[in-house]
């Protein structure tokens, strides 16, 4: 959606400044001037919890994911994707009889 493409927009920017070591296969550790958080790509975490919680890859998990040339875009949760978004509005909403 918009709205997330919007937030992707953002939080890449910030990774751009981010140094980025990789641990493992899917394992990075990302250093920036506040924290050190561990992403794993393949799980879809970071220690920071941002990513946990709206589904969508925070800044660490996209620094991370450009150092492997992973498409960051392939971890948003699929919840955002405009095809979900179209089936759970394909139904018509009836408006409900009012009772007197």
């Amino acid at each position: 959606t918009t709205a997330v493409e919007s937030i992707l927009r953002e939080r890449y920017n910030s990774a751009r400044g981010y140094q980025v070591f990789e641990l493992g296969r899917h394992e990075f550790e990302v250093r920036n001037s506040a924290h050190t958080p561990i992403v794993d790509l393949e799980s879809k975490r970071c220690t920071c919890r941002e990513f946990d919680i709206d589904r969508i890859p925070c800044s660490h998990a996209i620094a991370a994911s450009c150092l492997s040339n992973f498409d960051f875009y392939s971890l948003c949760s699929e919840y955002y994707s405009v095809m979900l978004w179209s089936l759970a509005y394909a139904d018509p909403i009836r408006p409900r009889a009012h009772n007197r």
